[in-house]
């Protein structure tokens, strides 16, 4: 163990200021993920299901 000092004060304190910045920065990505959700899709029209049905089906126009 480093002697308390005030030369050695960082070899005390910063591994728990990097731990708390870590921790900081984990709870604000999460925070902005869950905040940016994703766009929903409005349901296709009866014309584009159609559409879609006659391309998957393989009878492209």
């Amino acid at each position: 163990k480093p002697p308390v000092k005030g030369s050695t004060l960082v070899l005390w304190i910063g591994p728990a200021v990097v731990a708390l910045f870590g921790i900081l920065a984990l709870i604000l990505f999460y925070r902005r993920r869950r905040a940016a959700s994703p766009v929903a899709a409005k349901p296709l029209s009866p014309e584009e299901r159609a559409r879609l049905n006659k391309l998957l089906e393989g009878d492209a126009p």
